[in-house]
C-alpha cells in the first residue's frame, strides 16, 4: 500500500513596515509607520544605524524609550540596532524582512547637482536603490488630499495602487496629475522659446488618463492634465490643494543617466510642502 504523504505546512512571511529612526527626527516617522503597520495588519521594525559598537547601548536605550512613549503596550515590533554607513544598512534591514513600505525624516540638507550624484542625501540614496515604497515625513496639517503624480500607460499603475491604499486606510479625496511638458517653438533652435502642447494632446491624455483612473476603480478621483515642467508642477498642484501626500512614481535610475536626467521623485523631495510616497513605476515595479 503506497504511504500517502503529509501535506507540507504552508509558511507565511510577514510582512514589514520599516521605521528608519534617528535621534533628531524619528517621533512623527514612528507615528506614522505605526498607523500604516497596525491599519494593515504588518510588523514594525524599528531601525535605526549608529558610526561605531560603542554607541548600540546607548542608541538602543533611546529607541526603546521613544517606542514605549508613543507605541501602545504589547504592539508587535522589532528594534534593530545597526553599524555601518546608514543608507547601506537600512537597506540591508529591509531586503532580510518582506518589507512593504520604510518611513523615514526628510532630507537633513538641500543638494546641488554634484552633490546628488557623488554623495546623496539618504532619502535620495534610498529611493535609487529600494525596491519597495519609501515614505518620507514632512509634518503638514491633515488635510485628507492626495495629490498622485502619474505618467499614462503602465507606470501609472504602482503609483494609483498606493493612493488607493492610503485612500482605504484614512479616507479623504484623490487628485490624479499628469504633467505635459512645453514644447519647443519650431524654428527658434538660438532662442529658449517654448509653446504650449496642441489641444488634441493635451485632450488625448486626459482622455488615457481618465480611463486609466477608472480601470483602478478610482473614478471619483479628481483627474487633471497639466502643462508644465513635471517637478514645479506636482508641487504647486500640492501647494494650491494643501495636499497632505504626494504619490509618485520612480524608474531609479542612477549613474550618468540620473545626473543628466535628473529624477522627478528627486526634485519632489527636495521642495515638498508635505509627506511623499515614492514606488517604483513601470516594469521596475
Amino acid at each position: 500500500m503506497q504511504r500517502e504523504r503529509s501535506a507540507r505546512p504552508r509558511v507565511t512571511v510577514q510582512q514589514t513596515v520599516i521605521a528608519a529612526v534617528a535621534p533628531d527626527e524619528h517621533d512623527d516617522v514612528l507615528r506614522i509607520a505605526w498607523v500604516r503597520a497596525s491599519t494593515f495588519g504588518l510588523r514594525l521594525v524599528v531601525c535605526a544605524v549608529v558610526p561605531g559598537d560603542g554607541e548600540v547601548a546607548a542608541a538602543r536605550e533611546l529607541v526603546e524609550r521613544r517606542v514605549s512613549a508613543l507605541i501602545p503596550r504589547g504592539a508587535e515590533l522589532e528594534i534593530d540596532i545597526r553599524v555601518g554607513d546608514r543608507a547601506e544598512e537600512l537597506l540591508e534591514c529591509a531586503r532580510t524582512r518582506h518589507t512593504v513600505l520604510l518611513v523615514m525624516g526628510p532630507a537633513s540638507h538641500r543638494e546641488g547637482i554634484l552633490a546628488r550624484f557623488f554623495s546623496p542625501s539618504l532619502p535620495t540614496a534610498l529611493l535609487r536603490a529600494a525596491e519597495f515604497p519609501i515614505l518620507v515625513t514632512r509634518y503638514s496639517p491633515p488635510t485628507g488630499r492626495i495629490v498622485a503624480a502619474v505618467e499614462l500607460g503602465e507606470a501609472m499603475k504602482p503609483v494609483l495602487e498606493a493612493a488607493a491604499d492610503e485612500l482605504r486606510r484614512a479616507g479623504g479625496h484623490l487628485h490624479v496629475v499628469h504633467c505635459v511638458a512645453p514644447l519647443p517653438a519650431p524654428g527658434t533652435m538660438e532662442l529658449p522659446v517654448v509653446t504650449a502642447p496642441a489641444s488634441d494632446l493635451i485632450e488625448a491624455a486626459r482622455g488615457e488618463l481618465t480611463r486609466g483612473v477608472a480601470a483602478m476603480g478610482l473614478a471619483a478621483a479628481d483627474v487633471k492634465v497639466e502643462v508644465g515642467p513635471a517637478g514645479q508642477t506636482i508641487l504647486q498642484v500640492a501647494r494650491d490643494l494643501s495636499a497632505d501626500l504626494i504619490v509618485v512614481g520612480t524608474h531609479g535610475r542612477s549613474g550618468p543617466a540620473r545626473l543628466l536626467l535628473g529624477s522627478i521623485a528627486e526634485e519632489v523631495l527636495r521642495a515638498t510642502p508635505c509627506n511623499v510616497m515614492v514606488v517604483r513605476a513601470g516594469a521596475d515595479a
